[in-house]
């Protein structure tokens, strides 16, 4: 990194070319890309739902009315129920279920860094292939028009008879060869003009990325020769890993939960009313209350299964996370060895 540089700073590694317009192309794309905005609404729907990551351990109230007849079809009833329900949540489900919203978040804020950080490098690197092709074009209009004066030059030595035809070859060789040269660095520049637009959200190019630019120049960047090693865990793709690590522990967490017995604590009052006689006594309101235990015995080989496999799931994503980082250390490695 350059002498002095903070972590911040490293964080706007494009300012280090001293660019303003670079600088304004950067923050345009930050705020107008489509992809960046989608990623920005995910972020806050995980966000939002993680917040009623605990709901289900709440307690439920529900109300409801019917009608029904008895057993021998002589009288209908009017019923009417308030029916509270609240799952516990033992055993380490509620909080299985908290820590599966917090990996959704974290995996969210993932692929929204990820949009951001690709964003970014494709905007510099189409705005830098703009700014190449510019001056690859000065340099080779230059070249074409001393190229032309020198063929000129060339036909006048032969109609003054001081040279011969077979002179003018190699020079409209050449010449053919700038001119080709000269429309794929203009088709270069086109593309990277009209991809630096869709980067912005814009729905066409800028006239002065197209044009030929007289004295432009390359910006030139301050040379990084050191990588904080906090800068390699901030990695889109190490945070993902990372976040699917905490999915897959809160799998585990609800898979191992479900081999234990569940409790819910439940309660009803019943209102009945006889349209058929057209009276109601003191029984007819019931109130109810008590726990409603769900013992896995039947189907408990079924869930040491899932629980088994959630176990194996889990292994294999810290694997990958683990991969991720060696991965993301040989690219920065590789990196700086090719900048040194």
């Amino acid at each position: 990194r350059p002498a002095g540089a903070s972590n911040a700073e490293l964080a706007q590694w494009w300012k280090s070319w001293n660019d303003p317009v670079l600088n304004a192309l950067v923050d345009e794309a930050l705020a107008q890309n489509l992809d960046v905005a989608q990623a920005v609404l995910r972020l806050r729907q995980q966000k939002l739902l993680a917040q009623t990551s605990g709901s289900a351990f709440l307690p439920v109230v529900s109300t409801g009315a019917r009608t029904l007849q008895d057993i021998s079809a002589s009288d209908t009833y009017f019923h009417a129920s308030i029916d509270v329900s609240w799952d516990l949540g033992l055993f380490g489900d509620a909080q299985a279920a908290r820590r599966a919203s917090s990996a959704s978040v974290l995996d969210a804020a993932a692929q929204l860094h990820g949009a951001r950080v690709a964003l970014v490098a494709d905007v510099v690197h189409r705005y830098l292939d703009i700014r190449l092709a510019q001056v690859q074009r000065n340099v080779m209009a230059r070249q074409l028009e001393q190229g032309q004066n020198q063929l000129k030059l060339l036909q006048v030595r032969r109609d003054q008879r001081l040279g011969d035809t077979q002179a003018l070859d190699q020079p409209r060789l050449q010449l053919s060869q700038d001119e080709a040269q000269l429309a794929l660095i203009a088709g270069n520049q086109a593309r990277a003009a009209h991809g630096l637009a869709v980067l912005l959200g814009r729905d066409r190019a800028d006239p002065q990325w197209l044009s030929l630019l007289p004295g432009a120049a390359i910006p030139s960047a301050k040379a990084i020769s050191v990588v904080p090693a906090d800068m390699l865990r901030k990695r889109p793709d190490i945070q993902s890993a990372e976040a699917a690590v905490e999915q897959a522990a809160a799998e585990v967490g609800v898979a191992h939960s479900a081999l234990y017995p569940r409790l819910t604590l439940a309660g009803s009052l019943l209102y009945s009313y006889n349209l058929t006689q057209n009276f109601r006594t003191t029984s007819d309101a019931m109130p109810m209350f008590g726990p409603q235990i769900d013992i896995p015995l039947f189907d408990w080989g079924r869930r040491r299964a899932v629980a088994s496999g959630k176990e194996l799931a889990l292994q294999a994503s810290i694997k990958a996370y683990r991969q991720a980082v060696l991965n993301g250390v040989a690219e920065a490695e590789g990196a700086l060895a090719a900048i040194a």
